[in-house]
């Protein structure tokens, strides 16, 4: 049983890793985007810097902010988190946060 579980931990995402494979699936799953390492850096560098390409919306949570953000074509909700510097997730921007 110990074995399992220890070979189970060598595999397990840190939550920063695990953020960004649910940002990428989001990107695709609701905008048909393709999004990888480099596109998640550039759009949280623009929050970080506070750019005219995102507009902030609203603070969740001490860590978690929203910012409007452009993908291509559309327009979406990012969830930000300040602690990890890393792209939560991406929703519609018609969702209510």
């Amino acid at each position: 049983m110990l074995c399992a579980t220890s070979s189970r931990l060598g595999s397990m995402l840190s939550k920063k890793a695990a953020q960004n494979k649910h940002a990428k699936k989001r990107a695709e799953e609701r905008f048909g985007l393709k999004l990888n390492k480099t596109d998640i850096r550039q759009i949280v560098s623009c929050i970080q810097e506070k750019r005219d390409s995102v507009t902030f919306v609203k603070t969740i949570s001490n860590r978690i902010s929203v910012w409007r953000v452009a993908l291509n074509d559309a327009i979406a909700l990012a969830l930000y988190d300040k602690k990890r510097k890393n792209i939560v997730t991406f929703l519609p921007e018609t969702y209510e946060v």
